[in-house]
């Protein structure tokens, strides 16, 4: 009697085993995960968008920064130009 008890007793643990259903564990784990994905992916975002922010402010610094030092040569340029053309009128 005792053996058919622990037989019935293994094959329903088996039984058991072979059909695993879903538990709410699995569920908050799924779901966790997929929040955290979610919230890494948001804040990556937000970081790429503040680092272009400071790249597009630092072309535009470049550029201004480019564009007075041009102007300064340009005048440097005409005026040496123009003193130039005076001395060569004087000295003729």
């Amino acid at each position: 009697m005792r053996k058919k008890i622990m037989k019935e007793a293994i094959l329903a643990a088996k039984k058991h085993a072979a059909s695993p259903k879903p538990t709410q564990g699995s569920w908050a784990l799924s779901v966790s995960f997929l929040a955290g994905y979610v919230g890494h992916i948001c804040i990556d975002a937000f970081k790429r968008r503040v680092h272009r922010y400071k790249i597009d402010r630092l072309y535009e610094e470049n550029i201004k920064r480019l564009d007075e030092l041009k102007a300064r040569y340009l005048e440097d340029s005409t005026a040496r130009r123009e003193a130039s053309k005076v001395e060569r009128v004087s000295s003729s």
